[in-house]
């Protein structure tokens, strides 16, 4: 059943199906650079169980259209929501606010969550028919996802992993912002692998060059399967990688086999494979999705243990990314081995709203705590860069983009006008850091520095930047583990 309900003179709907929503409809609304949020994607992942209720989403999906008709007229806006009665696969940007919200003002589930199940990937969320009044398509979302919110009996709207001008859309709105980390490379405007590499320091030019050859020495062969390469049956190698990892750390994947041989299937244009090859066997595999003019580097697993081998795959990416003249690739939450390889860090967005206004102050203080450690993260990692200037050059412009070129740093503001405070609550939540897109709960990655050192990094499980101890996330991984020999 369709739940249909007037908002600022347009007509939103709440469907109950991917599959229910008609391809057109959805896709219209900006998602041809964005795989991730295209309609087959997201209908994939509730085809194969993966964000369907017997797993604790139920769709909710919202669609906005012009006034007219019985149903409407032209479709001009959408987000992809599910009321959930967990915090499966967000990693962390709620964490602590469940128990809270049950202490301050009541039951914390159902929630209804707009983002991507399972694949943590910044995007936008709040998506806009182009050509429409964006400001006003926005505005109007978040209008209708707070009442399909409150029809639904949902204590709150979360919107995960979203760009900056999403954010400050909802900020506008009464949203609370917070805010995590993501690794992100771009390419510096250089022309080439060589010309990027040649803008790094000395010791950076000399780390890259060492772990070079070491990967050369493997006497591995490497090659790049796309588009018609992209066969079903390569699905349950690259899902054997995938979980073979997890098995080895002990920790539980959050994707399936039919998620993989359905991607393989009907996503074939949009996933590139990266293998390298002992023979004609892998010895070692990243799955990327490419979106425009990105690349998410998804997946990631191997066979044995080899020395060098995992950042040779980062610098292939690289190189194909130049040649492609595609400007960023999303590596993921974690890996502070990352920025020594010229793979810088860049917020992640969220916003938060609650039905419970009691509950928001307390709230805003936790996701203030969230954005300060986050911050100061960057900041230490930042300095960690191969490169003279440290940051790339961005125009700060994410209308369209991953969110991760900026949040304009809006802060919530209380009715009284005052801003939140810095100081969290006594039920504050953990300091938020944002998806790992390589590497499961309680992993740890490793690699020798040319110096003899380890550089290795702990997963969400691990210690926040503060350094202090978080508590060991309850939730499934959705990304490929990252292991570095």
């Amino acid at each position: 059943m369709i739940d249909r309900f007037e908002v600022d003179g347009l007509v939103a709907s709440c469907h109950g199906a991917m599959s229910a929503i008609p391809a057109s409809d959805w896709d219209c609304c900006g998602t041809a650079g964005h795989p991730l949020l295209q309609h087959r994607h997201l209908r994939i992942l509730e085809e194969c169980g993966l964000a369907a209720p017997e797993a604790g989403f139920t769709p909710h999906h919202l669609i906005l259209r012009e006034a007219g008709g019985a149903t409407g007229g032209a479709v001009i806006g959408a987000a992809p929501a599910w009321l959930k009665t967990n915090s499966a696969g967000e990693l962390g940007v709620d964490l602590g606010l469940p128990l809270a919200h049950e202490r301050a003002a009541g039951p914390y589930y159902p929630k209804l969550q707009v983002e991507v199940p399972m694949v943590p990937n910044p995007g936008p969320r709040l998506l806009v028919r182009p050509g429409a009044d964006a400001p006003r398509v926005r505005a109007a979302l978040l209008t209708a996802l707070r009442e399909a919110a409150r029809r639904a009996g949902a204590s709150s709207v979360q919107i995960a992993y979203m760009t900056g001008a999403d954010q400050r859309a909802a900020v506008a709105a009464g949203f609370v912002p917070a805010e995590g980390n993501v690794f992100v490379w771009r390419d510096r405007g250089k022309a080439d692998f060589t010309e990027f590499a040649g803008a790094m320091t000395q010791n950076g030019r000399t780390r890259v060059r060492k772990e070079r050859q070491r990967a050369a020495a493997l006497g591995l062969r490497f090659d790049r399967l796309t588009g018609p390469r992209i066969t079903p049956d390569l699905a349950p190698r690259m899902f054997a990688f995938y979980r073979a990892t997890y098995d080895r750390y002990g920790t539980t994947p959050a994707l399936n086999l039919a998620y993989f041989e359905a991607a393989f299937r009907e996503m074939a244009d949009v996933i590139h494979l990266s293998v390298a090859l002992q023979g004609e066997e892998w010895a070692a595999a990243l799955m990327s999705v490419a979106g425009a003019p990105r690349l998410h580097a998804q997946y990631w697993g191997l066979a044995a243990p080899q020395e060098g081998l995992l950042f040779e795959m980062y610098y292939r990416e690289m190189e194909y990314a130049l040649t492609r003249r595609l400007e960023e690739i999303d590596f993921g939450g974690t890996g502070h081995h990352k920025t020594l390889r010229g793979i810088g860090i860049e917020p992640t967005c969220h916003a938060l709203w609650f039905r419970d206004e009691t509950f928001t102050p307390l709230a805003a203080r936790a996701c203030a705590r969230r954005r300060a450690d986050a911050a100061a993260e960057r900041e230490a990692e930042a300095q960690k860069l191969p490169f003279p200037d440290k940051a790339p050059d961005m125009d700060g412009s994410d209308e369209a983009g991953t969110g991760m070129a900026g949040t304009g740093a809006t802060l919530w503001k209380a009715p009284s006008g005052k801003v939140a405070s810095e100081k969290a609550p006594s039920e504050k939540a953990p300091s938020d850091k944002s998806p790992s897109s390589m590497a499961p709960s309680g992993a740890v990655a490793s690699e020798k520095e040319p110096s003899g050192t380890v550089a290795s990094e702990k997963t969400p499980s691990g210690s926040a930047p503060s350094g202090k101890t978080r508590p060991a996330a309850a939730l499934p991984d959705t990304a490929q583990p990252e292991v570095v020999t």
